[in-house]
């Protein structure tokens, strides 16, 4: 708890550095705003007497989203005795995260009510939108917030007269691929039941984040379904737009090699896999060159200096082909050719304004006209506007605008999952049989005949770290919450200095006597704060189920990319399993592994070029890492071409052969490497060229001055270059030597480096390594050498 206040503290000067840069602007956010219309409200009285004058009744509506601010604003203006209705549902106060409190209505309440004359209360319990099974799921997920909320009587819901019966399905789908399939069936089944001379049910898929979206995209469009995405963040990824966002940024950044391999592989260019990887070996040939030529050799990392697009601005020779014979194909290498012209193209139009821009992006890559020609029809003109008016609408509000700052604009909005608003399209634009994919929080207010409610699963809906989740005595499944002691990344003010605190946990540190108390009491309120927490996700549930006019279905995957174990179905699904007749009720067998995982690039062995990986003894994880917001291209590496026979050795100075390896395998036998290693940079074996496999000349066992915790190991698998690995003996202390090279004792480059025969294990200040070398250091480190990166 110190530290959340000291770092809190600590951001104090910069708060108030930024509310000054904004007031020397005259700029405004919506906080502010209401803010200094509060102060006004409270310190200038005729400002109050004029509104009252003005208008002499008030209709406030969605009551439940206002913020305390507000409230306090609107009592000041009108205050008690002042003809006003406030409507709203606080079982749909959804905006949490925006400042709004779920205690406005009896907020409101307290605060306009006289001695003379209470606050009349009014229930609205009949439902003009829903039938009668959507209704009743949408009851059942609702009533423990009806009991939750003290001050108000919330009456459960009624269908309106003459509502028709509806109905609700569930799917638990084994993967997200899946899931999206059963989603599309279900559409089309249930718009063949409609009449030939209607129009198509509207319907609408609601998903609780946007990484969710791609997927549902694709099973929507194999089934012929049109998918439409709101929000900026769907936006981003339409393919066309995608296309355009990575020309925008491969000529912003060369480091953004990332961006150029959408380019590269997608439907554009498609460069084929031979050429990517001998573009990969031309780009590591232009690293060792310019390592060669520099002052500080080995002291810079060549993915550092040299990216994939500075391969694809400065391509090779039609001569050239690298270290396996291989060359660019005539085809690869006019497609290499033309987006070289434009990225150079656009390089040369830096200077121009951002709408510009993307016009010319759109322009150079053909875009419009192919989807002129193709897809007359298509929405994806619209997308394409939508993107370049979102740039331009940045680009006369920014204070500091520019190419750089609008691309981080749109890394912010995709990390953040911010969906920011785009300029909706015209409504000529709209196809009526389009499939609207909306997160739930912009759903508040919309209605469709046909609404899938997509990812229920525990962790995705209701939203919460799996892994700190515990189970009570009573067997209920209570999960932590941080709140404000969070990290400042999801940084929320202290509850004490909140208007609605009483309404809060509250973190009730002053009555801890020591420190086991105050440990207690911490952990208490962790566990009220992650209450309150589910209770918002159970309103944003209820908000999603509401959407739906005739038929509901709700659907869970057990699989989604980047999980190491299958997630249980939502909460929600069981709650209200006994209202869906077994008929309506499908579920999938769900797989031992990940088909995501198995269907991707494997941990070891052939990888695709340019993608990433975990280090071969990395543990598995249950959530992707996340990815440096301005990273650098990822090495493009081929399989190496291993040696398959063994390096040819004395039988008297023959070393142990390692438990990792098998006969046959084609690694040498003193190389205890796994046997399917990462590919290094290299890509044939000394001893396929004609070349002894033996270390280069001079090159040391291990690093000169290393200490046993980090001791560096060589593995001499190429004859153009090597590369260092780092071993933690710490990280590694209960399994076998991997990576370390065992050799036999030999005096190299004035290093003493042996081999202990009776134990490969490290004695704590030894000076000895896991393999049993240890070393004298005696001479710089030979010059050609790469650091280990950190």
């Amino acid at each position: 708890m110190l530290g959340a206040l000291e770092s809190r503290l600590a951001l104090i000067p910069l708060l108030e550095q930024f509310a000054q840069i904004r007031t020397e602007a005259s700029a405004l956010d919506f906080a502010d705003q209401v803010s200094l219309a509060a102060r006004v409200a409270s310190e200038v009285p005729a400002a109050g007497a004029l509104a009252r004058r003005m208008h002499k009744v008030v209709l406030l509506d969605e009551f439940q989203d206002t913020s305390v601010a507000q409230l306090q604003m609107l009592t000041d203006l009108f205050g008690p005795g002042h003809a006003a209705c406030a409507v709203g549902d606080p079982q749909q106060a959804i905006y949490g995260w925006r400042g709004a409190s779920a205690a406005s209505l009896a907020g409101f309440a307290a605060s306009f009510a006289t001695r003379e004359q209470p606050v009349l209360e009014c229930s609205l319990s009949t439902s003009w939108r829903n039938d009668e099974a959507v209704l009743a799921v949408a009851n059942r997920l609702a009533a423990p917030l009806r009991h939750a909320d003290a001050g108000l009587t919330i009456p459960e819901l009624h269908a309106r007269p003459g509502a028709g019966e509806g109905a609700c399905e569930i799917v638990e789908a084994a993967d997200e691929r899946a899931e999206a399939q059963a989603i599309g069936r279900w559409i089309l089944d249930r718009r063949a039941e409609g009449a030939e001379d209607e129009p198509p049910a509207s319907a609408a898929v609601l998903v609780r984040a946007r990484r969710q979206i791609p997927a549902l995209v694709e099973g929507l469009e194999q089934q012929g379904l049109t998918a439409e995405v709101v929000g900026l963040g769907g936006l981003l990824h339409r393919p066309e737009v995608a296309d355009v966002r990575a020309v925008l940024e491969c000529a912003h950044d060369p480091g953004r090699g990332d961006a150029l391999m959408r380019l590269l592989t997608g439907p554009r260019f498609r460069i084929g896999a031979r050429d990517l990887a001998v573009l990969g070996r031309w780009r590591d040939r232009m690293g060792s060159r310019l390592r060669r030529q520099g002052e500080a050799p080995g002291g810079q990392d060549e993915a550092e200096s040299v990216s994939l697009v500075d391969a694809v601005d400065d391509l090779p020779p039609a001569d050239w082909t690298d270290p396996s014979g291989r060359s660019l194909s005539a085809v690869g290498r006019d497609r290499l050719l033309q987006i070289q012209q434009i990225l150079r193209e656009m390089r040369r139009l830096l200077p121009l304004p951002l709408p510009d821009l993307v016009t010319a992006a759109t322009r150079l890559l053909d875009v419009d006209l192919t989807l002129l020609e193709s897809e007359p029809g298509s929405r994806a003109l619209a997308d394409l506007e939508a993107f370049r008016d979102h740039a331009a609408s940045f680009d006369r509000t920014a204070r500091r605008g520019g190419l750089g700052a609008y691309l981080d604009l749109l890394e912010i909005s995709e990390d953040e999952e911010a969906g920011l608003a785009v300029t909706a399209a015209p409504e000529t634009a709209h196809d009526p049989a389009a499939v609207t994919i909306v997160t739930m929080h912009s759903a508040k207010g919309l209605e469709w005949d046909l609404v899938a409610v997509a990812g229920l699963t525990e962790g995705t809906v209701p939203s919460y770290d799996l892994r700190r989740a515990k189970t009570d005595e009573a067997g209920r499944v209570r999960v932590p919450g941080d709140g404000w002691l969070g990290k400042l990344a999801s940084a929320s003010v202290p509850t004490a200095l909140r208007g609605d605190a009483d309404t809060l946990p509250e973190l009730a540190w002053a009555e801890a006597d020591t420190q086991v108390d105050a440990e207690g009491l911490i952990e208490d309120f962790r566990f009220a704060q992650g209450e309150e927490s589910l209770r918002e996700d159970r309103r944003l549930m209820y908000v999603a189920v509401t959407r739906a006019r005739r038929r509901l279905l709700l659907t869970s995957a057990a699989w989604r990319s980047g999980l190491s174990s299958a997630r249980p179905r939502s909460r929600y699904l069981t709650e209200v399993g006994d209202l869906v007749p077994e008929r309506f009720r499908t579920v999938q067998d769900v797989p031992e592994r990940n088909p995501w995982r198995a269907n991707g690039p494997r941990r070891s062995g052939h990888r695709p070029p340019g993608s990433r990986s975990r280090p071969a003894l990395a543990p598995p994880l249950s959530s992707p890492q996340p990815q440096s917001r301005r990273a650098r291209s990822p090495p493009i590496r081929s399989s190496p071409s291993w040696c398959a026979e063994p390096w040819p050795t004395s039988s008297s100075r023959r070393p142990r052969r390692s438990s990792t390896h098998r006969p046959g395998s084609p690694h040498p036998r003193w190389c205890t490497r796994p046997r399917t290693p990462r590919p290094l940079r290299s890509i044939s074996c000394a001893r396929c060229r004609a070349a002894p496999h033996r270390p280069p000349p001079g090159a040391p066992h291990s690093t000169p001055g290393s200490s046993p915790a980090t001791t560096a190991r060589r593995c001499w698998t190429s004859r153009t270059s090597w590369t260092w690995r780092t071993r933690r003996i710490r990280r590694r202390a209960r399994g076998p030597t991997i990576g370390a090279c065992e050799m036999p004792s030999r005096r190299l480059n004035g290093l003493t480096v042996h081999r202990s025969p009776s134990s490969s294990r490290s004695t704590p200040g030894s000076g000895r390594s896991r393999c049993g070398a240890s070393s004298t250091p005696s001479s710089p480190t030979p010059r050609g050498l790469t650091a280990p990166r950190a």
